[in-house]
């Protein structure tokens, strides 16, 4: 699931030291795995919607 995170910072500038350190700190909260996880496809889902679409016709 993506998930957007909008800066709002209004009427401050960031300097390119602030502007780093802030990058930093939301790239640490992004958790990276080398296998991707099954329990997170819709396919089961989908395939239930559609046994229960065919079943209604």
């Amino acid at each position: 699931m993506k998930q957007n995170k909008i800066l709002k910072i209004n009427g401050t500038l960031l300097d390119e030291k602030q502007l780093v350190t802030h990058l930093q700190k939301i790239a640490t909260n992004h958790n990276l795995t080398s296998k991707s996880q099954k329990n997170t496809y819709p396919v089961p889902r989908n395939v239930r919607k559609l046994q229960n679409y065919r079943t209604s016709i």
